[in-house]
């Protein structure tokens, strides 16, 4: 079981990554890390969700595993086109300009959620903010 830590907000969340059901997307975010963002911002039409910079990291897979059409609080999603990977924290579904998207299930924030959904929320008045992605123990 492959399991990160997401540093954000002065908190550290750790997420289980699904690599039974997005093995390529999986695998090209482990090899990946570190991910450090100092952008991370909050969505503008998904709801309760917030992203990092796009092409902050080009994971390489351009196929949707996992295929999403809502995302769970503690989700973390992403977007093949842009190379972009988002966190749920509440009510969302990952929405660009023309509508609702499909996006890649790829892990699961494991508890802290109520603490998660109040830094995210931050974002919205405070603007954008640093964000990490390690492997758990790094």
């Amino acid at each position: 079981m492959k399991e990160i830590e997401i540093e954000f907000g002065g908190v550290v969340f750790t997420a289980t990554l699904f690599e039974n059901k997005a093995p390529k997307t999986v695998e090209a975010l482990w090899k990946a890390l570190p991910i450090d963002d100092p952008a991370a911002v909050h969505a503008m039409w998904s709801g309760e969700m917030f992203h990092l910079t796009p092409n902050i990291v080009n994971l390489g897979v351009q196929e949707v595993e996992n295929p999403k059409a809502f995302q769970w609080p503690g989700e973390i999603v992403f977007y093949p086109p842009i190379q972009e990977i988002a966190i749920c924290y509440g009510e969302a579904r990952f929405t660009g300009p023309i509508g609702p998207l499909r996006v890649t299930g790829l892990g699961m924030i494991q508890g802290q959620l109520d603490l998660l959904k109040q830094k995210a929320s931050a974002l919205q008045t405070e603007g954008k903010k640093r964000i990490v992605f390690r492997r758990k123990g790094a």
